[in-house]
């Protein structure tokens, strides 16, 4: 089974309650196995699906949520002064991370230059993002690693991860990607 954060919905409380309730009533006859996670103090859900098929999931979704795709930003969360040449990931887009000159290694990739910590590897990882909550990311095997939260990323492997953890590059430098 594969984890997938299949929506997330931010509204007054009658509109979450609302949803919630919308999310049992899809995914309970369909037998997809889900978890909804709560952030009341930011009157904000997830949806998180546990599924074989995560296709069946979203098509499940499709109408509950508003289905207007979301950018992410790359934020610098660190004492390095890590300069980024461009800072927003648009929904479909895969990003590939490292210092220039950079050798795209993945055809359709935009390059994210990363100046101001010389232990990032020329190509060091790559992020794709879906717009919709689904945020995978890529160590290209040519760093020291690339560590989420307290876990290291396979090489050349995808691994999905939450929007907003942390993502330790190089010896010391750290960025988010939140969603906007």
């Amino acid at each position: 089974m594969q984890l997938m954060i299949a929506a997330q919905f931010q509204g007054t409380l009658p509109e979450i309650q609302q949803k919630m309730a919308k999310v049992a009533e899809i995914f309970y006859p369909k037998e997809i196995y889900y978890q909804l996670e709560a952030i009341p103090k930011m009157m904000r859900f997830k949806v998180l699906v546990y599924s074989d098929d995560l296709t069946k999931a979203k098509d499940a979704l499709f109408g509950v949520f508003p289905n207007e795709p979301r950018k992410l930003q790359v934020q610098v969360d660190s004492q390095v002064p890590l300069k980024l040449s461009k800072n927003v990931i648009k929904p479909g887009q895969i990003a590939l991370f490292g210092r220039l000159p950079f050798a795209l290694k993945i055809p359709g990739a935009e390059a994210f230059q990363l100046d101001g910590d010389s232990t990032i590897a020329l190509n060091e990882f790559a992020v794709e993002w879906d717009g919709f909550g689904t945020l995978r990311i890529r160590d290209l095997g040519e760093g020291i690693g690339v560590v989420v939260g307290e876990v290291m990323v396979p090489a050349n492997e995808w691994l999905q991860i939450e929007t907003g953890a942390k993502v330790r590059i190089g010896r010391q430098a750290t960025l988010r990607f939140v969603e906007i």
